[in-house]
């Protein structure tokens, strides 16, 4: 929600507002990035945290937390166009497979620091998360869903993908205290 007054400040066309944490960080100066990144976790650690762990119960959680992925990543209110569900997984991973998350977020810190692309850690990380359910003993109903998470990240960061070969990419780059952001780092 951030990052659509962000947009309105900057009046853009709100056709194509995105509410994803890299896109609230390039239009804000405020601290606004940090609440649009901890407010899918939430939203993906809320399913995970209803119930015992029974295996009926865990398959009402995966389901859930399916859901609140899907609902993030096709918001209706931004006609089905929403983010890519790399927070909002997150947060359900934390819930279902705390284990995997630690491994793929040490491999998301590790290749975002080397490359300083958000995009590039998001899609390896995504890669390795089916592995490091397998690694951490997590059961096949789980191993499933990690993937079924894996391959709608990667699709969802196709564009990405054709920017990174093409070598167009952007970059993090820390903002720069004396004025608005560099041309550089402006969103297409």
């Amino acid at each position: 929600m951030l990052s659509v007054l962000a947009q309105r400040r900057e009046r853009e066309d709100l056709r194509f507002v995105n509410d994803g944490v890299v896109r609230t960080d390039r239009f804000t100066h405020l601290p606004a990035p940090i609440f649009d990144w901890l407010s899918p976790h939430f939203h993906g650690l809320a399913p995970g945290f209803h119930s015992e762990p029974l295996e009926f119960q865990i398959r009402l959680n995966v389901v859930a937390g399916i859901f609140v992925i899907l609902g993030h990543n096709y918001t209706c209110w931004l006609k089905f166009k929403g983010g890519k569900g790399i927070a909002t997984s997150a947060g359900v991973l934390a819930a279902l497979v705390p284990g995997a998350l630690l491994i793929i977020f040490t491999l998301w810190m590790i290749v975002f620091a080397v490359s300083r692309y958000v995009s590039l850690a998001s899609i390896v990380a995504s890669l390795a998360l089916p592995f490091a359910a397998w690694i951490t003993r997590c059961s096949v109903l789980l191993i499933v869903m990690t993937s079924c998470m894996a391959a709608l990240a990667i699709y969802k960061h196709r564009a990405n993908i054709e920017r990174l070969i093409k070598g167009t990419e952007n970059r993090f780059q820390p903002r720069r205290k004396d004025g608005p952001i560099a041309a550089e780092e402006k969103p297409r």
